[in-house]
């Protein structure tokens, strides 16, 4: 039964890592490493910035620069394959390399594959396609080094300096490893002064207590042996990984201006999803937090904790963990207490702090299992061989409901019948779900739409990927590479929702020489677009179902639109997506729309419902229904009744929802407006019985 625990648990590890593989992020951030993967390879490496007009022609560091070429290189060659390869070969190592580190410190493989599925649930919500994933490599392969066994030699000291110069080109975060190398340093200073003062105390007659602090082994007795310190390698080991920092990386100090900016420049860091601490991401998301199975983790190791001290006292325990070496057991309790501490206040560092407390904790469920096995040794001498048993029982159990949960939270996003499934391989979302076909970059490079633009927060980058050819506002490296005061007003356009929200954000991007709007056609993003067109200053002449784009109102292009009354001087992909287009900017440019585009319109949603169609159609031929047009009264009234007869739990079923809704909602509209005596809430009933059917649909599928 021994075996089929261990086999049990090793695929509930393989459940939980292919949870983490799967989960889904939009990985915006991947996107700009693909936009430093290309510049990397057109030799613009450590030039000035040329994204964004509002860097001043600063050099943009990358510090993941060497991740991301590599992410690019697999881009390249293998397609949405290769980052979503990358990642899972990287997690895969990283699992492989805190097992056998935990099998070094002596301890079992039972309460080391427990700790491994608990980290990797704990940083799976965490676990994008980006640099932080070779952060996490680096991490846990210097860690191997810092804490190795003597045996090893100066091998530990060449190791932790190769991954530090990979570290350094790798991502941002070199700087903790920096730091834990000048660690392992002071307490191998402070070894050899210690050993000094046993080995004349030995000599005085005095006690031996404490000899075993620097031996790696329990048994050990005397003096630490020669070899077992070393200061002069760790010494030049430390020297090595400052001249690092000037000599191994393209950058040389400018690599530490990101980590300087990102403490400086705290306005993102404090307002950012991204960047929340764990207590603040209680308080907003509840127990659905992304950090409550990190927080179960640590709470697990606080039990194991609590038993070995209930059982042994803490003399014991501080022998225990002594007797595996104290300057490698110290090197694990820092990096474990202070990536946690860090974690706390930013929850994006749980990736980092989960593995991190991997070794320590994986030593304490040991102790715990020991101590209970000595204080309840006659009860289970008593039950003899049914521990194993229950052991294997408990695995399976806990198998199946990892499965379980694979299956609801993840695996289900992914089925064909998904109402919100996008008509997108399965592959190309597991390396960006959701993510943008980005037509609209398309569109602008079509036309010769180039230069300055305005974009949303996500899409941005994206927008960057595909259309080299403009230059943003601002994008996703915020303080990385942008002050404050620029962040401030690019939230304030963004998400401002004041009365004269609209005339503010034109007045900000006409003071930048703006010409172009690129924004999301959902969420904050569309309520900006909205606001823009609503104000005048912005005229519509690109709609699809991802992307709206804004030229400015005394454009030659607008100028054109009015006098003309189309959009023929564009070129677009889509007859659809030309005849939303110019059906938005008639409603938003003349405050009509004319009577061919509904026509158009009403042949496209026969075949796709679009909720922002119906909204259209309604506006035609004035900017609502009129209570004498009981023609499109009745068009949505037979519209509406068709839909509700179609099966919305299909492959883009969503949609089908989502325009009844915008239908009952014109139709309630219309009810309030020509018949207000009428106290007939039929629409207003079946709009909340949908919503709440979109609700249950989200709640499942997305």
């Amino acid at each position: 039964m021994k075996r089929l625990t261990l086999v049990l648990l090793c695929l509930a590890l393989l459940v939980a890592a292919l949870m983490g593989i799967g989960t889904r992020h939009i990985n915006d951030d991947l996107y700009l490493g693909f936009c430093s993967g290309r510049d990397t390879l057109n030799g613009l490496l450590g030039k000035p910035d040329t994204w964004s007009f509002n860097t001043n022609d600063e050099i943009y560091v990358e510090c993941s620069w060497f991740s991301y070429l590599l992410y690019y290189l697999a881009y390249l060659k293998l397609g949405h394959l290769g980052p979503v390869l990358i990642k899972t070969v990287l997690l895969s190592v990283c699992l492989a390399v805190l097992y056998f580190r935990c099998i070094c410190l002596g301890v079992p493989s039972l309460p080391v594959l427990v700790t491994l599925i608990l980290a990797t649930l704990s940083l799976g919500p965490f676990l994008l396609i980006r640099g932080d994933n070779f952060a996490l490599l680096y991490l846990v392969l210097l860690g191997t080094f810092l804490t190795g066994k003597t045996e090893w030699g100066r091998w530990r000291q060449i190791g932790a300096f190769i991954v530090f110069v990979f570290w350094i080109n790798g991502h941002g975060s070199f700087s903790y490893g920096f730091l834990l190398i000048q660690t392992r340093l002071a307490l191998e200073v402070i070894a050899k002064f210690w050993a000094r003062g046993l080995v004349i105390a030995r000599a005085e007659g005095k006690t031996q207590d404490g000899s075993i602090f620097f031996n790696p082994v329990s048994d050990s007795s005397g003096p630490a042996k020669s070899g077992q310190i070393d200061v002069t390698g760790w010494f030049l080991t430390a020297v090595a990984a400052g001249l690092a920092l000037l000599w191994f990386n393209p950058y040389g100090l400018m690599v530490l201006r990101p980590v300087r900016r990102t403490m400086s420049e705290t306005f993102v860091t404090n307002t950012s999803l991204d960047w929340l601490s764990i207590p603040a991401s209680i308080y907003r998301d509840g127990l659905e937090t992304a950090s409550i199975a990190f927080l179960v983790f640590l709470l697990c190791v606080l039990v194991a904790l609590i038993i070995v001290f209930m059982c042994d006292g803490l003399t014991c325990l501080l022998r225990k963990l002594i007797s595996r070496g104290a300057v490698p057991i110290i090197m694990e309790l820092v990096m474990a207490g202070t990536l946690t501490v860090l974690a706390f206040r930013h929850q994006r560092l749980i990736l980092l702090a989960a593995f991190a407390v991997v070794p320590l904790s994986a030593l304490l469920m040991s102790f715990a299992i020991e101590s209970a096995e000595a204080r309840f040794a006659r009860f289970l001498s008593f039950v003899k061989g049914r521990v194993w048993n229950l052991a294997a029982l408990l695995s399976g159990i806990a198998l199946v409901l990892l499965s379980l949960h694979f299956y609801t939270a993840l695996a289900i996003r992914y089925l064909p019948g998904n109402p919100f499934r996008e008509d997108r391989p399965i592959i190309e979302r597991l390396m960006s779900f959701p993510g943008y076909k980005m037509e609209a970059a398309e569109f602008m490079k079509t036309n010769s739409l180039s230069g300055r633009a305005f974009s949303g927060w996500s899409i941005s980058i994206f927008l960057l990927f595909h259309h080299p050819g403009v230059q943003l506002f601002m994008d996703c490296r915020d303080s990385a590479m942008y002050d404050d005061d620029i962040m401030k007003l690019f939230l304030k356009v963004l998400y401002d929702s004041g009365p004269n929200h609209g005339q503010e954000a034109s007045a900000i991007l006409e003071q930048f020489g703006i010409p172009f709007v690129l924004l999301d056609a959902r969420g904050s993003d569309w309520n900006l677009a909205v606001q823009l067109m609503k104000s005048k200053n912005w005229l519509p002449v690109y709609k699809d179902e991802e992307a709206v784009l804004l030229v400015r109102s005394d454009s030659s292009v607008a100028e054109t639109f009015h006098r003309t009354g189309n959009l023929d001087y564009f070129k677009y992909d889509r007859p659809e997506t030309r005849i939303m287009s110019e059906a938005l900017a008639w409603l938003y440019g003349k405050g009509r729309i004319p009577e061919r585009l509904a026509l158009d319109m009403k042949t496209i949603v026969l075949h796709k419902p679009e909720p922002l169609l119906y909204t259209l159609i309604a506006s035609a031929p004035s900017i609502a229904i009129r209570c004498e047009d009981l023609e499109t009264k009745s068009y949505l009234e037979s519209e509406l009744s068709r839909l509700s007869k179609t099966n919305h739990r299909i492959a883009g079923g969503a949609r089908i929802l989502e325009s009844q809704i915008v239908l009952l909602r014109l139709l309630s509209m219309n009810r309030q407006k020509c018949e207000p005596r009428d106290n007939d809430q039929r629409f207003a009933r079946m709009m909340h019985e949908q919503k709440l059917n979109l609700s249950e649909l989200q709640r499942k599928y997305y």
